[in-house]
């Protein structure tokens, strides 16, 4: 069976999984499928980071080590309350996420105030891959601010049936 074969079987199934159970459910399915699809993206984002350090290696000042260490420290608890909240449905855990997230906008912040304002005219010799580092520790959770919630599948939304003005 061909890769493509294989697809359009998945998609299949998924579609027909989606039209046989209730909007509830249906709305379910398609917040882990979601989350699924965020997990790939972050395992992308994590091997591009550890690919980056692995290549920087010793050429990375301390204090961005400590910096990065810390924001590879919350991003790791804000994965494990994101699954925790997704699995029991826990609001006030997802808003916790939402926090966390203060600390690593802050952590970036300084990270690139360092390397590209760069206010004490230090040399830096690895500041492009400390950058592409914090980006892909940063974004790991995705764009926040898209929804509400962002990538984070875990708002439940009240049902609202279409409005029918009579026209």
């Amino acid at each position: 069976m061909s890769q493509l074969d294989i697809y359009g079987h998945g998609r299949r199934g998924v579609t027909l999984a989606i039209t046989q159970v209730t909007g509830a459910e249906a709305r379910e399915l398609l917040a882990c499928m979601k989350f699924m699809i965020s997990m790939e993206r972050i395992g992308d984002l994590l091997l591009s980071f550890a690919s980056s350090a692995q290549s920087a290696g010793p050429r990375i000042d301390p204090q961005d080590t400590r910096d990065l260490t810390h924001m590879a420290t919350v991003l790791e608890k804000m994965l494990a309350d994101v699954g925790a909240a997704f699995a029991t449905r826990d609001v006030k855990k997802a808003v916790d996420v939402l926090r966390a997230d203060a600390e690593m906008d802050r952590l970036r912040n300084l990270i690139f105030l360092r390397h590209i304002e760069n206010p004490e005219g230090s040399q830096r010799q690895a500041s492009l891959q400390v950058i592409f580092m914090t980006l892909s520790l940063e974004r790991a959770l995705g764009p926040r601010q898209e929804s509400g919630g962002g990538s984070l599948p875990l708002r439940q939304r009240p049902h609202h049936p279409p409005h029918n003005d009579g026209l």
